[in-house]
């Protein structure tokens, strides 16, 4: 038998460099405000800050690199980060299940974690389904969700229509820190002789 995987969703991770002391301070001190089973920055524009621009650089890089393997998109387009914020979670606190709207791909890039560390994804087509059957043996085709882990200085990129959560934390000890983002396109989509052309800031 030969199996063929149709249309899957790409999920991809990347490793970064480790952030210097004044970025990582600074992450870690934001200002924040109470969201639901977590923390989060009140500021929604980090990576527009002038010292987080080589870790903004960085990001970008890897975004065109995911597109470019991805989409293999003939327009001069790029992704552009949109919004940039910081959710911080200690023992007890999670990250609920929910996507990103109003964006094309999203990112968390991982500050801080430790070993019990990892992120949900899920599958809505399965979850809906009408029917249920038993399973005796998980795997990407039969599964509701599937969780990759999350290393300190890894980044996690993905379609943003794609549901992800975080569950509660088990453990005492320092915040899991993500910075976690938004894109959109900017440049020329479509084309001008199927009267589908659109041009983007």
């Amino acid at each position: 038998m030969r199996m063929s995987e149709l249309f899957p969703i790409p999920v991809a991770t990347y490793e970064m460099p480790t952030l210097d002391k004044k970025q990582k301070s600074w992450l870690s001190d934001q200002p924040t405000i109470t969201n639901v089973g977590n923390r989060i920055t009140k500021n929604k524009n980090l990576l527009d800050e002038d010292f987080m621009f080589p870790v903004k650089e960085r990001i970008e890089m890897f975004l065109a690199e995911y597109y470019r393997q991805t989409i293999s998109n003939s327009n001069e387009i790029k992704l552009r980060i949109t919004q940039s914020w910081c959710n911080y979670a200690g023992r007890g606190e999670s990250h609920h299940k929910h996507h990103h709207p109003n964006s094309i791909l999203s990112g968390v890039y991982y500050v801080q974690t430790n070993d019990e560390d990892k992120i949900y994804f899920y599958n809505e087509k399965l979850m809906n389904s009408t029917f249920s059957v038993s399973t005796t043996e998980y795997n990407r085709y039969n599964s509701e969700s599937w969780w990759i882990p999350t290393d300190e200085n890894s980044l996690v990129l993905f379609p943003s229509d794609l549901r992800h959560s975080v569950e509660s934390r088990n453990t005492d000890g320092p915040d899991r820190i993500s910075l976690s983002f938004n894109t959109f396109y900017t440049g020329s989509i479509g084309d001008k002789e199927t009267a589908s052309l659109l041009s983007l800031p």
